[in-house]
């Protein structure tokens, strides 16, 4: 039996994410000092356990994601085998919201969805709070080589982050080709830290 751990990171993807999910960590060199994180960081959390060691289809899972930081859209490329069957999909999205409001729905391939707050606000400077959301797109993922789009701050979008960083999509699938009795864990909300600098708050 052979154990997946999927752990969803809230950061800027290129810097940031990865799922799990959401926590950020960046820090580069020796002799740096004590990260903080903001007020209402919250450490990963094991929220989903997919298969067991009875499984004759093992459960697999693919992660990708897309930076958002200076631009409102952007695509997530991700190849599923054909074969597959999508079990679940989660997309993970983050950013920073000096007004203290948040952005609580996004447009993913076409199609707006609503959010659950996973993290946040977490005190990130003065008047600036960090947020981290995700959402259950499923319904708009399929197996395949495909391309998604992933848009915050589209026309009409009510909630728009001020300063996005970007999204993850983590697709948990059947594989009838694969026999190992694969089981995946899903762990996730937000543990923020800013590389050297100490915003106030707790210990991240």
């Amino acid at each position: 039996m052979k154990h997946t751990i999927v752990h969803v990171f809230g950061r800027i993807w290129v810097a940031l994410v990865v799922l799990a999910l959401l926590g950020v960590s960046m820090g580069w060199g020796p002799g740096l000092t004590t990260v903080w994180a903001g007020n209402t960081d919250n450490p990963l959390e094991q929220k989903a356990v997919y298969g067991t060691c009875a499984d004759t289809a093992a459960y697999q899972v693919a992660v990708a994601g897309a930076g958002m930081f200076g631009t409102t859209s952007n695509t997530i490329h991700l190849n599923i085998p054909a074969s597959a069957t999508i079990e679940r999909a989660w997309l993970y999205w983050t950013g920073r919201d000096p007004y203290n409001e948040g952005s609580g729905t996004i447009r993913f391939n076409g199609t707006v969805f609503s959010g659950i707050q996973i993290g946040g606000p977490a005190f990130w400077a003065t008047n600036d709070f960090a947020y981290a959301y995700k959402a259950d797109v499923t319904t708009a993922v399929s197996p395949g080589n495909n391309t998604y789009t992933v848009e915050d701050g589209y026309t009409g979008d009510p909630d728009a982050f001020t300063v996005p960083y970007g999204a993850a999509l983590v697709v948990i699938y059947r594989d009838p080709g694969q026999t190992w009795p694969y089981i995946v864990a899903l762990w996730d909300n937000m543990d923020i830290a800013q590389g050297s600098s100490e915003p106030p708050g707790s210990e991240g």
